[in-house]
């Protein structure tokens, strides 16, 4: 069991081998971005990215101009999908991919906030750039599956997750 924290959420990977990937002062190309943890399970690779919006420092207005973001595809042609396509092409150079991968972006936000129609377009909108992000569709599908959801719901789909606010 491992348990590693992001931000005021913290993870308890009960199987597999879980690591922070973005570790700050590890050197990492110039410009890649990386995935927050990656979970080296059985039959799959699972990357994490975690957006914490309910952090106890932010105010609601705050909060509320973040939501909104979500749906926007610049959050995600400029976060979300670039972390996937960097930290998969980084694994690939140094040898590690070997099963397909899963991307997984849990958003910590207080259920008051949850929107399903936003969450929804949120994963469409990535799933459609992972597929392509130039002129043409990448040859290579590198992502098996993407889920985004609210970090209560985690265990629902990966039971041996687990997340808590601390």
């Amino acid at each position: 069991m491992t348990s590693i924290t992001e931000e005021e959420l913290k993870f308890t990977f009960k199987t597999g081998r879980a690591r922070k990937f973005d570790e700050p002062g590890i050197p990492h190309p110039h410009g890649w971005r990386r995935v927050d943890f990656i979970v080296e399970e059985e039959e799959i690779t699972v990357f994490i990215e975690v957006k914490d919006y309910a952090m106890e420092a932010l105010k609601e207005k705050v909060i509320k101009k973040k939501v909104e973001k979500l749906a926007k595809h610049e959050f995600v042609d400029t976060q979300i999908v670039p972390k996937a396509r960097d930290s998969y092409c980084f694994q690939y150079l140094m040898n590690k991919i070997s099963k397909p991968v899963v991307y997984l972006v849990v958003i910590g936000l207080d259920k008051k906030y949850y929107d399903k129609t936003i969450f929804s377009v949120l994963k469409d909108n990535i799933n459609k750039r992972l597929l392509q992000e130039a002129e043409k569709p990448w040859e290579k599908r590198y992502i098996k599956e993407c889920f985004v959801l609210p970090y209560y719901e985690l265990a629902d789909i990966f039971p041996n997750y687990e997340v808590n606010r601390i």
